[in-house]
């Protein structure tokens, strides 16, 4: 019995409980003021019967009924499912292909014919998974495999009809790699190409530094003192005492010889440094090869040798070889041969 009818219950008890309680006083002949009294004391004892009912109902604590849990039954994944590894796909270059390893997820159509097996239609996906991945991996050099895979996975992973409508296939779980032998080919080329980049720039920065200084330092004498006296911060003292080795540098750079001007400056020849000799040996010659020659002539007297010094020197000069006859005289000097004068060509006169 729920808790509205017990209510009604009791106060349909109380009511008739009153009617007996008047019928009683009729026929025994109770005073008038009793009967108020009575009737409120009746009512008040139902009214507190009833709250105290109420409030022990209240505090009782209800039943908890215990329902079975609704076991969930998933549905039927219509797809199948087809592991497909190492499909051959050509990469950017010709020479290198990826290996593709993909799960193949596909189901027949409305327009599958009904007579068809399940081993044909998977081949059939599987066809239509690599005619969708080839264009995409010939797009893609093989040094990034990785970038591959990403596009494939977004390639493939959209549920298509194959060309001839019979099944949607997609593929999921992706995976691209290449051959061992080719990635580990592929990293030689990169660190070749990464060095000889490195030893192009290097020799770049070389070739800029020597015409930098060929064209801004040392195109001719007044250029170098320049830069020295900016390197050494205008010291002027220092670069007057270092002239003579300005001068020969300017000269080596350019292909030429000490100018005339110059030599003076000039108070001796390069020597190589004693490390290069080695302790026993003979000490090395310095002498010209054109000096070399003329001292192994044989003259009559010195007076003689000199005066074919002269005529050779002079000959040279006439003939527009005017570095070679500088070197011999800067190696023997231009000084007159003590006694009689030259001789005169008997054709000249």
């Amino acid at each position: 019995m729920s808790t509205g009818s017990k209510v009604i219950a009791l106060l349909v008890a109380i009511v008739l409980a009153g009617l007996a309680y008047l019928r009683i006083g009729a026929s025994l002949g109770w005073p008038a003021w009793l009967w108020p009294v009575t009737a409120a004391g009746a009512l008040l004892t139902g009214l507190a019967l009833f709250v105290r009912r109420a409030t022990k109902t209240s505090s009782r604590p209800l039943p908890v009924t215990d329902f079975p849990e609704p076991i969930h039954v998933p549905p039927a994944d219509p797809f199948r499912n087809s592991l497909v590894s190492d499909l051959r796909l050509q990469s950017a270059d010709p020479d290198y292909w990826f290996s593709l390893s993909v799960t193949v997820r596909w189901r027949p159509s409305r327009y599958a014919d009904a007579s068809a097996s399940d081993v044909h239609l998977d081949d059939v996906a599987i066809q239509s998974i690599l005619d969708r991945a080839r264009p995409v991996a010939a797009r893609h050099s093989p040094i990034h495999p990785d970038l591959l895979r990403h596009d494939l996975a977004a390639a493939l992973g959209d549920l298509r009809a194959d060309s001839s409508g019979s099944i949607l296939v997609m593929g999921r779980d992706v995976a691209v790699r290449l051959p061992d032998e080719d990635e580990a080919r592929l990293t030689e080329m990169s660190r070749i190409r990464k060095d000889y980049q490195l030893w192009e720039q290097r020799r770049e920065h070389e070739r800029l530094q020597r015409d930098y200084l060929a064209k801004n330092f040392f195109p001719d004498m007044g250029s170098a003192v320049v830069w020295l006296l900016a390197t050494n911060e205008c010291e002027i003292t220092e670069t007057v005492a270092r002239l003579a080795d300005l001068a020969q540098l300017t000269s080596a750079a350019n292909n030429e010889e000490v100018p005339p001007a110059l030599r003076s400056l000039v108070t001796q020849p390069f020597t190589l440094a004693p490390t290069l000799l080695a302790a026993d040996s003979e000490p090395l010659d310095l002498t010209p090869p054109v000096a070399q020659w003329l001292d192994g002539l044989t003259f009559t007297s010195d007076e003689e040798r000199q005066v074919f010094r002269l005529r050779l020197t002079k000959f040279l000069q006439e003939t527009k070889q005017a570095p070679q006859a500088d070197r011999i005289t800067e190696w023997y000097g231009d000084a007159e041969p003590d006694g009689p004068a030259e001789p005169t060509d008997p054709s000249e006169e």
